[in-house]
């Protein structure tokens, strides 16, 4: 899957130098992530930003864990349960992830697609052939980045137009 998602990788870099448009947006994504310095400290917005509610009205981290006794936060009825959520928070925080410590891409990954695929919030132990495919694909996209910045660095400026145009919608907003 690493060979294919490579393959995408670089048509999207041969439209991109040629001023295409290419579909692929994971690493578009990943792209924007490099280019504005991103680093994250939490793999998901799970129990930060977003959360799941599961048809008996429990509130879950998020929607991938609703239905879950292990990752309830509290009910729609009762509310949130701070502690819990700030328990988690804590836990799941990439300075508290000892086997991320060691690895080169924690700014980007944070062990976010472990949790996605394994439904697991503790460590990303026993995951080896993840871990790698996701070293894998942070490379992919990082040679992209060099490329693109040296073969047309004016694809990369949009990245900065996007972020100038949602600042500037804010303002407009108030």
């Amino acid at each position: 899957m690493l060979g294919q998602f490579r393959d995408l990788a670089y048509d999207f870099l041969e439209a991109s130098v040629a001023g295409r448009h290419h579909g692929f947006s994971n690493i578009k994504e990943t792209l924007e992530e490099l280019h504005k310095g991103v680093s994250k400290a939490y793999p998901c917005g799970a129990g930060l930003g977003l959360l799941g509610v599961a048809t008996d009205g429990d509130v879950a981290l998020c929607h991938r864990f609703a239905g879950s006794d292990a990752h309830r936060l509290g009910t729609v009825h009762d509310g949130i349960d701070r502690e819990a959520q700030r328990t988690f928070l804590e836990q799941h925080h990439i300075a508290n992830k000892t086997d991320c410590h060691v690895c080169w891409a924690r700014p980007l990954c944070s062990a976010a697609a472990i949790m996605r695929r394994t439904r697991a919030t503790a460590r990303p132990r026993g995951q080896t052939a993840l871990l790698n495919w996701i070293r894998g694909w942070t490379d992919v996209c990082l040679r992209i980045y060099g490329e693109l910045s040296e073969r047309n660095p004016a694809f990369l400026t949009q990245f900065d137009r996007d972020e100038a145009e949602k600042a500037s919608a804010c303002r407009n907003l108030r």
